[in-house]
């Protein structure tokens, strides 16, 4: 998980607006008619978005988390989505969360009720309800009693926009950590947010003998149970398994809408003539052809054999396509099967995107022959990007051979 959490950390850093500037964002609010509006704007603009996801991104702000801790809020970063949300960096306990939503939260963050304290960052922590949440803010030279007012006054606005996502229904909210023996209270909890309105709560456990990481099932009515291979430790949050998070939001997303939780729609945004390899591009490192001599891999499709000419021991970029058009500033994924025959002598193969930092990979194993492998890459576009160019390339000496099939290129963080 090592990987995903330094990426987790690069969100952070890159990400806008940061936890902070919701802060001043909410302080700056004039009066609860303009909150109101500010919040009825965004829900209309999630309303008019209510088609199949067209991004990770646009998927994970299709979900809000609601405890119980910070790990799915650090997800959304992941995927490049920066949702506002009361509990998204909060810890939280279930009869406190229970106990707000009978009462409206009518006495969060009353005075005298907000604290905050310096833990390599502000930390701030509310009496009734005994949340705990990060601010990532690391100035040490703020005065705690601003913001304590600051905070207090965001918790209350968000509050009041965490009431009114449970009346528009048009989300899915996700409640993380607590063991099978506690179904009891999370279908309390369920019934708690039913009384606002008709919304839906996926319950996510860790994966058992019975239920494998990404399964995903209804419970009852607005109710789902889905797995993940496992959670972050509370003291390690940032160690989060993103990519099966991901692959669970996809499938409650399919089973919510599409009453299939395979169903989830994938655009692959290579167009089917470059399926078969149309208006590709090659490399002088490389001859590439195509090849009838292997079966295909399971999306099917054109077979193209590559055989390195030059001494590749630090790698070659040797074949790849472009995609037009494409968004800037966009976390794009690219994806192919590759296989290694058994007399290659292929050192390792991967993917690239434009040129620009990875974000997420799959890892190739370069000791498998004779069998197909999916490999892929995730990376964001730059500001004057117009394509997205995935590439693929190899490791070897001259006359190392591979094949490659099923390319496809997605918006998002993972493969579908």
């Amino acid at each position: 998980m090592s990987f995903w959490r330094f990426i987790s950390k690069t969100r952070q850093q890159r990400s806008a607006p940061p936890p902070e500037a919701e802060v001043n964002a909410v302080a700056e609010v004039g009066g609860d008619s303009q909150e109101v509006v500010a919040i009825s704007a965004d829900h209309g603009a999630r309303r008019e978005a209510a088609g199949p996801p067209e991004s990770d991104a646009d998927l994970v702000q299709r979900f809000e988390s609601i405890g119980d801790n910070c790990e799915f809020g650090l997800v959304q970063r992941t995927a490049g989505a920066e949702p506002l949300g009361l509990f998204r960096f909060n810890f939280t306990h279930l009869d406190a969360l229970i106990a707000g939503l009978d009462n409206n939260f009518a006495d969060l963050a009353g005075l005298g009720d907000v604290e905050v304290r310096w833990e390599n960052e502000w930390i701030v922590s509310e009496k009734n309800y005994r949340f705990v949440y990060h601010t990532y803010n690391h100035d040490q030279t703020i005065d705690p009693a601003q913001l304590q007012t600051e905070h207090g006054r965001r918790m209350r606005f968000l509050a009041r926009k965490f009431l009114e996502d449970l009346g528009a229904s048009d989300r899915i909210f996700i409640r993380k950590g607590e063991s099978p023996s506690q179904i009891g209270a999370i279908k309390s909890l369920h019934a708690a947010m039913r009384r606002h309105g008709g919304a839906s709560l996926l319950w996510v456990c860790a994966a058992d003998r019975t239920h494998g990481a990404g399964h995903v099932e209804w419970l009852e009515e607005g109710l789902m149970r889905g797995w993940i291979a496992g959670f972050a430790a509370y003291d390690r949050a940032t160690d989060v398994d993103a990519p099966g998070w991901l692959q669970l939001c996809r499938r409650a997303w399919a089973l919510a809408h599409l009453g299939d939780a395979n169903a989830y729609p994938v655009e692959n945004k290579i167009g089917a003539d470059a399926q078969n390899f149309g208006g590709w591009t090659g490399s002088s490192a490389a001859v590439a052809e195509f090849s009838w001599d292997v079966p295909p891999p399971p999306p099917g499709g054109s077979i193209m054999r590559h055989r390195l000419v030059v001494d590749a021991a630090q790698g070659k970029d040797i074949f790849g396509c472009l995609v037009r058009p494409a968004r800037s500033g966009t976390l794009y994924v690219a994806s192919a099967y590759v296989r290694l025959p058994a007399a290659s002598t292929a050192t390792n193969v991967g993917l690239i995107i434009n040129g620009r930092p990875t974000v997420g990979s799959g890892k190739f194993n370069a000791e498998l022959r004779d069998v197909w492998q999916r490999i892929w890459v995730s990376a964001f576009t730059g500001s004057a990007d117009a394509l997205v160019f995935p590439r693929l390339v190899a490791f070897g000496p001259a006359g190392t051979a591979l094949y490659s099939a099923g390319w496809c290129v997605e918006e998002g963080a993972i493969p579908a």
